[in-house]
């Protein structure tokens, strides 16, 4: 039985659920193996006769729940249905009975909990895709009671076989790591967009605010699932590389103000994206031979990450108004960047797709390491942007 957990737990599809018996990753020997999930239930096919232990049952009712780790024949479920499932090792995840009530409510924050509450990346980005689902279809509201929602935490849970090292000590050498790094960006950002809503319910917000991050957490996680695809496809898979939690940890920073949230997250760090997608479309195109595939996933995903941060630059106005700040919002912008964001903001910027969604120069650039370089000061920023409207 322990030789068969190891084997089930240890494919490429099922990790996540060696992490949550175990309570650590599968070894570099183990994660070598080359038994599939299809292999493995034939074996335990053969061997059904006897009674799985407590852990094995674990693993077995994963693979009959989650599409993203296979499934069981049904035979083989309903015949171990009467023992009882003992003492398990758990991760992070939320308890069974909290995730079950939050994956069946009909309110968009009992989701959004569930999901940050589940450890398998996987499983974040299909119960995303449901809940937008349900969303579109009119069969979820969001609650009246102005208060995050019970069960919502300081932390997502995470997959315990990724692991996460300081920024400094992640190195984007090749296109595999690039692939893996926008697979990692991609499942926090499922997190981000469901913290967004469930963290700052109290401000208040009109629905279009809960209906914008639905959709965009949507959009983030089918850009998670089809980057892993296209790193399976290339022989790797999420995990296999050391990764950063750089992105959480400006949400940990920014968690007891909305506005601080809207500028560090989707201002800063997701138009960055905006401006190193060309960059990263070329290293694609520059491999032997030319990734053309990978070349357009970026192109594809270049058009949802501009709604991003158009829907991030409209929530920040709109929280500045109402508010009341006097000030103009691109000077907030400044304050807020200058005591939450370590550091100068990188060029070279994407003006034209800045521009685009209302981020002109004066909101960037005096933040940036060009001006720096250049000598300019916030003054001679805003003159040149008079200058060039006149």
């Amino acid at each position: 039985r322990r030789r068969l957990l190891c084997r089930v737990s240890s494919s490429s599809k099922c990790r996540c659920c060696f992490s949550e018996v175990h309570g650590a990753a599968p070894s570099q020997k183990m994660a070598r193996w080359s038994m599939t999930l299809p292999m493995c239930l034939a074996v335990i096919g053969k061997v059904s006769s006897f009674a799985p232990s407590p852990a094995l049952q674990f693993v077995l009712r994963r693979h009959t729940t989650s599409s993203s780790c296979g499934s069981l024949p049904r035979r083989l479920t309903t015949q171990w249905a009467g023992n009882k499932p003992g003492s398990l090792r758990m991760s992070t995840s939320a308890p069974v009975g909290e995730a079950a009530v939050g994956s069946q409510s009909s309110d968009l924050l009992d989701l959004a909990v569930d999901i940050l509450n589940e450890p398998c990346t996987d499983e974040k980005a299909r119960k995303t895709l449901e809940a937008r689902r349900r969303w579109l279809a009119g069969e979820l509201h969001v609650r009246e009671q102005k208060t995050p929602p019970p069960g919502l935490r300081s932390a997502p849970a995470r997959p315990d076989y990724v692991t996460q090292v300081a920024p400094q000590k992640v190195q984007v050498k090749n296109r595999l790591a690039l692939i893996h790094s926008l697979v990692h960006a991609e499942s926090y950002a499922i997190d981000l967009m469901w913290d967004m809503m469930a963290r700052f319910h109290s401000e208040d917000m009109p629905h279009e605010f809960y209906e914008d991050w639905c959709r965009v957490a949507a959009d983030e996680a089918r850009h998670y699932t089809v980057w892993r695809q296209r790193l399976q496809e290339l022989g790797s898979d999420y995990g296999q590389m050391n990764a950063h939690r750089g992105l959480w940890d400006s949400a940990d920073d920014t968690a007891g103000d909305l506005l601080a949230r809207l500028a560090i997250v989707h201002l800063v760090h997701e138009a960055r994206g905006l401006d190193v997608s060309a960059q990263c479309e070329a290293k694609m195109l520059r491999a032997h031979p030319p990734d053309e595939v990978s070349a357009d996933i970026l192109r594809g995903n270049y058009k949802d990450e501009t709604t991003h941060v158009e829907a991030g630059f409209k929530w920040f106005i709109h929280v500045c108004n109402k508010r009341g700040i006097d000030a103009p919002p691109h000077q907030v912008f400044h304050k807020i960047v200058r005591g939450n964001f370590g550091g100068l903001l990188k060029g070279p910027f994407n003006k034209e797709a800045r521009s685009a969604v209302g981020m002109t120069e004066e909101w960037y650039m005096p933040l940036s390491d060009i001006a720096e370089k250049e000598g300019w000061t916030p003054v001679e920023l805003e003159a040149a942007r008079e200058a060039r409207a006149a």
